[in-house]
């Protein structure tokens, strides 16, 4: 038993080695988008994040910081928290499915059983170690890692102590369970999803272990000393650091911090979307990327290979393993009931409203407690209920909404551990059945055929290595804080930027606080200023809002109507009055929500002057100006407010500079970093601004012709292509730079390349009627008439209905004299569009001329 506890050991340690290297060599160096940056910089400031508060990790991200100091980069040490706990807890699901098959099965017969469950609890910990989700958390910073090294923890102290009853000492056990879930409340949520299944497991095995009063004493302690974390928040907010999310300075706030009240209730019986999206798109899709790929979008390299069908075996072996595990010991009858009531009660809620859905779960699970109690190893009592508490109890409990901001894979981490344990049971018997199968045939192929298939199993869980690289490989993107730099160093000194979300916010943070970047520049974050609390620390940090902390308690949580009948949120009101008292003006309420002209010529008179330059990100969307839309200049990453109306033109100058001197690039147009959909999304703001730059270039351009300067004509004309190309070097799939490059060359009477460039566009754009009107405009201005107009009859053909293609068809016929045709276009859109005075005045003009 020594020999073979050892071997556990040294396969766990192989395991917990093979996924660290990876996830060592595919992490991010720095920084990535959504909560990774906030999380970095609390870590480095001892701040606190978004509720529940996450003390644990500020702490420990501290501390890992501080014991790292080699490593020049902050946000490297915090990510290494992330591989590091991530790996941990595949080596401990192998030894929890090692574990589970003895519990279940018993003690091994022979070394051939050893080798098999070792076969099938290595399978089982690299197929999850490297699903798409779980690989995506172990390379940067987030909080999943160390809450299911936890949980897995837990699982396995809980099958420890069943192994060891009646050993002295052995309820020590349950009391590090008690501490572990109480510590790992401070660092995620999740943790506590295990708990259920494991009070049930211990309840099962020797309940009486539960009522001794020494022992129940000890675990009332523990509690008190895992809350105290909690303290942190009290501690860290009274000291008011950069990061202080809510401000839990006082007990009553430090409950809404942990009770989440800042987010919308939960509400179980109001549904926010039908069953078919919150458990079949927020769920099962989920879970079939991470064991059946072959459904799963991404790069198109990820299709390719025939090999990818193998890789959803793990959902077979899973399924296989889940049923098995149910079914296959004594008391049948009570496990297949359970079954076909939740499978029957999920179909019924995924294909209709009715409220007996809930009746046939609830009896489902009521069937699976007595098949658990009926059953003599007790396995299932832990596993099963996990599984269901964090699948579907955990899509019960969310009430996701449609839509999401992001995709939500990640919440469901639990659910492919859990199954991850069943894909090593299935593997476990289809060896098993091989061995049984090929007995009395040979011996020797008895003993081979097993650990081949096993070993097979463990190299299609290594294919997956090959097949995510590219995906998944993060080594080199520092796009995430290159984005922050940029947005910060666009700001003027002392600059107030008005940010919209996450992506624009977190980033910027973590580039002040954590590499003390543009420290100068205030961020009022305006998802965040709907709060009394940020507003209030926002003046305390130096953003000039002139309203006292009573003022901000009156205006928070309501909405208000402007007097041009425009709903105002707190947000808005708090845009108005910082323009305001930038400006040293000091409005009224009413004031403040004057109609948009109305406010503008009060704040931006004859005598007005900025204390300190004030920007909106160019992610702020219009509905969260503040109706101040015409007043702001276009500055690359940020719209400056400006006195004068500008419609945010584009400040030349400022942008050039900006986007061509100031700005960092680096990885956003290298084919070998992978750019998800929200990098993309965001790398679309770098592509406006170079179509910005380019479209204010040419009109520069424009101008430089009407005064006669040909020559500046032309250096300007080609300064525009040259962001134009850039644009497309940074979004090659974008039809707008083919657009414009046709345009642009085009206008310098480059006809063979603006040809080139808008062919592209139809190929890109097939169902896109403009694209093939462009080339038609091309080649009239090329004089080339007969394939502009072969261009423009497309175009008809593809939209009869397109006022312009007859315009522009019109134009050509009557540029080549060609008035019969003319007519004809004519008549042809007056037939379809009778009542169109103008088409009819100029048939009649038309006909004058002919005659």
């Amino acid at each position: 038993m020594i020999k073979e506890t050892k071997t556990r050991l040294w396969i766990g340690l192989g395991i917990f080695l093979t996924a660290f290297i990876v996830y060592l060599k595919t992490m991010a160096p720095t920084a990535s988008f959504w909560d990774c940056g906030e999380f970095i910089t609390v870590s480095q400031i001892l701040g606190i994040p978004h509720p529940p508060g996450y003390p644990l990790y500020a702490i420990v991200g501290r501390v890992t910081i501080m014991l790292l100091p080699f490593f020049k980069e902050i946000a490297f040490r915090v990510n290494l928290l992330s591989p590091l706990f991530s790996a941990l807890t595949i080596a401990i699901v192998y030894l929890l499915t090692v574990k589970l098959i003895v519990v279940w099965k018993g003690q091994p017969k022979d070394r051939l059983d050893e080798v098999i469950i070792h076969l099938a609890g290595a399978s089982a910990a690299l197929f999850l170690a490297f699903c798409p989700t779980w690989w995506d958390n172990s390379i940067e910073t987030e909080v999943y890692g160390i809450a299911m090294f936890m949980m897995s923890m837990t699982v396995w102290l809980a099958l420890r102590w069943r192994d060891q009853i009646g050993r002295v000492g052995n309820r020590k056990m349950l009391l590090l369970i008690v501490y572990l879930f109480t510590l790992g409340i401070a660092g995620h949520m999740s943790t506590l999803l295990a708990a259920g299944p494991i009070f049930l497991f211990i309840l099962l095995v020797d309940w009486r272990a539960l009522v001794d009063w020494k022992f129940l004493g000890w675990a009332a302690g523990l509690i008190f000393v895992g809350i105290t974390i909690n303290y942190y928040l009290l501690l860290r907010a009274n000291l008011d650091p950069a990061l202080n999310m809510c401000n839990p300075r006082n007990w009553d706030s430090l409950m809404y911090v942990l009770q989440r009240k800042q987010y919308e209730p939960f509400n179980f019986f109001t549904r926010r979307e039908d069953f078919m999206y919150q458990f079949g798109h927020m769920f099962l899709r989920y879970f079939s990327w991470q064991f059946a790929p072959i459904i799963r979008p991404g790069p198109s390299e990820l299709h390719s290979a025939p090999a990818l069908w193998l890789s959803s075996l793990p959902m077979v072996l899973g399924v296989f393993g889940a049923v098995y595990h149910l079914l296959e010991k004594e008391e049948k009858k009570f496990g297949i009931t359970a079954a076909v009531l939740l499978v029957v009660g999920v179909l019924v809620a995924l294909f209709t409203n009715s409220p007996m859905a809930t009746m046939l779960i609830a009896l489902g699970v009521v069937a699976g407690f007595f098949h658990v109690y009926k059953r003599q190893d007790k396995s299932f009592a832990i596993v099963g209920p996990a599984f269901i508490i964090t699948s579907l109890g955990l899509v019960v409990y969310l009430n996701m909404a449609n839509p999401q901001p992001r995709e939500r894979d990640y919440i469901f981490a639990p659910a492919y551990l859990f199954f991850a344990v069943w894909i090593g049971m299935g593997g476990w018997r289809l060896m098993q059945y091989v061995k049984e199968m090929l007995r009395e045939r040979s011996a020797k192929w008895a003993r081979l055929a097993p650990i081949i298939l096993g070993t097979i199993f463990i190299l299609i869980a290594l294919f997956n290595i090959k097949q995510y690289h590219f995906e998944k490989n993060r080594s080199d993107n520092w796009i995430p804080n290159d984005y922050g730099y940029n947005i910060l160093q666009s700001s003027q000194p002392g600059g107030i930027v008005f940010t919209n979300g996450d992506n624009d916010t977190y980033p910027v943070w973590f580039m002040q606080e954590t590499n003390g970047i543009r420290q100068d520049v205030r961020i009022v974050n305006l998802s965040l200023a709907n709060t009394d609390w940020y507003l209030k620390q926002a003046i305390r940090h130096g953003v000039p809002l002139d309203l006292s902390e009573y003022q901000i308690d009156q205006l928070a949580g309501r909405g208000y109507i402007t007097e041009d009948r425009q709903i105002f949120k707190l947000s808005d009101i708090a845009i108005r009055f910082i323009i305001a008292s930038n400006a040293g003006k000091k409005l009224s309420f009413q004031q403040i929500l004057a109609p948009a002209d109305s406010f503008a010529q009060l704040v931006f008179d004859k005598n007005y002057t900025e204390k300190y330059p004030v920007y909106f990100a160019v992610t702020v969307s219009d509905d969260n100006l503040a109706g101040l839309q015409k007043h702001l200049s276009f500055e690359g990453l940020l719209y400056r407010v400006t006195p004068g109306v500008s419609n945010k033109q584009v400040n030349l100058e400022l942008t050039q500079k900006n986007i061509t001197q100031v700005y960092r690039y680096r990885g956003i147009t290298d084919p070998h970093i992978f750019k998800d959909d929200n990098t993309q999304r965001l790398l679309g703001n770098y592509a406006v601004a170079y179509w910005q730059l380019g479209m204010a270039m040419r009109k520069q351009a424009e101008a430089e012709r009407a005064a006669k300067r040909e020559d500046r004509y032309r250096e300007w004309m080609m300064k525009s292509i040259e962001q134009f190309q850039q644009a497309y070097n940074i979004l090659p799939n974008e039809p707008a730079s083919y657009n414009w490059l046709g345009v642009a060359y085009a206008e310098l009477g480059d006809y063979a390349k603006a040809s080139e460039w808008l062919h592209k566009l139809v190929d890109k754009d097939p169902a896109n009627p403009y694209a093939k009107m462009q080339i038609g405009g091309v080649f009239q201005q090329g004089r080339m008439y007969d394939s502009a107009e072969y261009y423009y009859q497309q175009t008809l053909l593809q939209d009869p209905n397109l006022a312009e293609a007859y315009g522009r068809l019109y134009q050509l016929y009557m540029e080549q004299k060609r008035y019969d045709q003319a007519a004809s276009i004519l008549q042809d859109w007056l037939r379809k569009n009778p009542n169109d005075p103008g088409a009819g005045r100029m048939l009649s003009d038309l006909r004058q001329r002919m005659r």
